[in-house]
């Protein structure tokens, strides 16, 4: 499904290539090359991503100069090709999950040189576009708290963080490696062709979960680029980073067939489902993609409840402050023993972050505030044999504000009259303005207009000699109004 994000922390990707370009993430709020941040995200034209080393939108492994590290250039293209080569399309290879949305993160340079700064900034770009899994193919031996805060940001707010154990053939329970021995990510060791132990991997059963495929493993290249050699579509390469993606690609592949999967949903069942090879040191065992996708399509317990809120569907605004919600009772188990119940602003879990309760009701407990910001109900039933449901959300916006509009221009024109102009606040549903007037730039304002639905107004009552202010506000379709805007004068 292209409704599933993943996010490709690594070296750049050869966005152009027969086999990835379909499925390569196109930025929805961005002009292309317009030289302006349509979706005022602080990346200009990130169209297809962000280089993070150069700080622009070139998302390409393209070398930066003459000498540079060729399987580092070709890294981050096999990488993004095992998850999500595009199929039955004629071409070299096919990704775990065929037909899935890339987004391209380059944060090492051709080199393979990077900092912790850029990382953490990677990935707080990519949890702001809801990436769902960020393949992380890269490692060292140096602990990081911030790093590690990164990281615990990304699983608060919903995402599986997948990441190479190394190749140093080295027990990383001994010698830890990161990002791979952090909390809650999914650490990944490499088997070759036989299910053995592939010469150059990590292990550890402390910091390892399981082991994919990662010896000799064919997938795109970073090509047509004569000019630095590159002009092989396809090659192979070996590592931890090139058995991680398999991980990555068969959790994409789970949320496809169910996308309320959370990331504790997507680990268990990835762990669980897992071919045992007798090798504990490199995890539960080899992963096995037919098992997962079967154990994510009976994954089990009581049906997943339906939440109802009494004014509006989920997704929609409101200006309640205290929301309520009910939901069902699963019928598809004779006895239920309880809901974990989790509000707020992340995508947790509620098996991890929330509140067991009885009651099929909730209230928020504290009075929401803000402009559109969405809060999560989020619900697993569990029955009495522990077994929990699927999740169920609901997106509760609260939008008690609306920005007031910015000025473009005032005038005094040839009849005499104030015409003024203004721009619609970005963003907001604005349904209508009111326009104010006063002699003095600290005076009493009085309204001019009713609700007027135009983004102009001309001022017919001015006298000849005199000096004017005026100011302008906006009211959106909840019927919130903005403050006022600044006081712009005006000599009829």
């Amino acid at each position: 499904s292209r409704n599933v994000l993943v996010a490709v922390l690594d070296t750049g990707v050869d966005i152009d290539h027969p086999d990835l370009a379909g499925n390569i993430w196109v930025n929805p709020g961005e002009v292309a090359n317009n030289g302006i941040d349509d979706d005022n995200n602080g990346y200009i034209d990130d169209v297809n991503g962000w280089d993070f080393i150069d700080n622009d939108n070139n998302v390409s492994p393209i070398p930066d100069s003459a000498v540079f590290d060729e399987t580092v250039v070709l890294h981050g293209t096999h990488v993004a090709g095992t998850i999500g080569a595009t199929g039955n399309n004629v071409e070299g290879v096919t990704g775990i999950n065929w037909e899935v949305t890339i987004l391209p993160i380059k944060v090492f340079d051709d080199d393979g040189n990077s900092t912790i700064a850029v990382i953490v900034e990677a990935m707080e770009y990519a949890t702001s576009l809801g990436a769902d899994v960020f393949n992380m193919s890269f490692g060292g031996y140096s602990n990081s708290q911030t790093e590690a805060a990164g990281i615990a940001e990304v699983v608060a707010n919903g995402g599986l963080v997948v990441a190479a154990a190394g190749n140093d053939s080295l027990n990383i329970d001994d010698y830890p490696s990161y990002p791979v021995c952090y909390e809650d990510v999914l650490g990944v060791s490499a088997v070759d062709g036989d299910d053995g132990m592939a010469w150059f991997t990590n292990y550890g059963a402390g910091c390892v979960d399981v082991a994919a495929p990662g010896q000799s493993i064919l997938s795109t290249y970073y090509t047509d680029d004569v000019t630095n050699g590159f002009v092989s579509p396809y090659g192979y390469l070996s590592g931890t980073s090139m058995a991680t993606p398999v991980v990555s690609g068969i959790a994409a592949l789970m949320l496809a067939v169910d996308d309320t999967l959370t990331n504790s949903d997507l680990t268990d069942i990835i762990i669980d489902s897992v071919d045992d090879i007798g090798l504990p040191e490199l995890g539960a065992g080899r992963v096995n993609a037919a098992h997962a996708i079967t154990a994510t399509e009976n994954f089990g317990g009581p049906t997943a409840v339906v939440i109802s809120h009494n004014k509006t569907a989920s997704g929609e605004r409101s200006r309640g402050k205290r929301p309520s919600f009910t939901w069902n009772k699963p019928t598809s188990v004779a006895s239920v023993s309880g809901y974990y119940v989790y509000f707020g602003r992340k995508r947790k879990d509620p098996l991890v972050a929330g509140d067991l309760q009885t009651s099929r009701q909730f209230r928020s407990r504290k009075k929401l505030k803000g402009n559109e910001k969405t809060y999560r109900l989020r619900i697993k039933a569990m029955d009495v044999d522990g077994n929990s449901s699927k999740l169920s959300e609901f997106l509760y916006v609260i939008d008690r504000k609306v920005q007031r509009p910015t000025w473009r221009s005032t005038a005094a024109i040839a009849t005499g009259d104030v015409q003024l102009r203004w721009y619609k606040p970005k963003g907001e549903h604005v349904v209508g303005y009111k326009v104010y007037r006063a002699t003095e730039r600290t005076g009493k304002y009085q309204s001019l207009s009713g609700v007027i639905t135009q983004k102009k107004y001309i001022d017919v009552t001015t006298q000849a000699g005199q000096t004017f202010f005026y100011k302008v506000r906006a009211i959106d379709d909840l019927g919130n109004i903005s403050t006022l805007t600044g006081a712009r004068r005006v000599s009829v």
